[in-house]
């Protein structure tokens, strides 16, 4: 689950929250997610958008694009900067529910275009779209006790290879390094090279 919280021109608070029953991954080019997942609004309205059965853009997450929820993945990056609000609507093609944060999780976007797509569309809303500068991001992963333990031994594993990574092993016998690189001409006195 997903909860993101930020602040427009038009909208003093806005609070908008992602729940998707699928494990995360990330992709450049494809979406995830099944029709369990649930896009809500919770504030200025308070609106819960069900999945439609016949479409299958439910999230995109990929650290160039940023994360989306009803919408195909951007074949530009940053597309999200330049749009004013708009022209947002001018820009989406297709009628669409979908939330937009961009890789930094700094800015996001939502556009309700009824009917909708992936999302349904509340028709008493209209058409809206606009930006909002995100405030605060929660995230909360769950799953078995299983999932759990996979989790932690990768983490473990990661710790364990950037340990093994950073360790700089010390010879002991310093001396006899320094006799070899000695006799080989590359550090003291006697420079006339020599072959090892």
């Amino acid at each position: 689950m997903l909860l993101v919280r930020g602040s427009s021109a038009e909208h003093k608070e806005i609070l908008f929250g992602i729940f998707i029953s699928t494990p995360w991954k990330s992709s450049q080019k494809e979406n995830f997610g099944d029709k369990s997942s649930i896009l809500f609004q919770l504030s200025p309205l308070h609106t819960i958008y069900q999945t439609a059965s016949y479409h299958t853009q439910f999230v995109y997450f990929h650290h160039k694009t940023g994360i989306g929820f009803g919408c195909a993945p951007p074949t530009q990056m940053g597309h999200h900067a330049h749009l004013t609000t708009q022209s947002i609507l001018r820009h989406t093609s297709d009628p669409q529910v979908a939330l937009s944060l961009d890789p930094s999780l700094e800015q996001g976007m939502f556009t309700h275009i009824p009917p909708g797509s992936t999302f349904q569309a509340n028709p008493a809303h209209g058409e809206v779209a606009y930006h909002f500068e995100i405030d605060d991001v929660e995230v909360w992963g769950c799953g078995i006790d299983q999932a759990r333990e996979e989790q932690r031994r990768a983490w473990e594993w990661e710790r364990r290879e950037a340990e093994r990574r950073q360790n700089v092993r010390i010879r002991e016998d310093l001396a006899g390094d320094r006799a070899l690189l000695e006799m080989a001409g590359i550090i003291g006195g006697n420079r006339s090279g020599g072959s090892v």
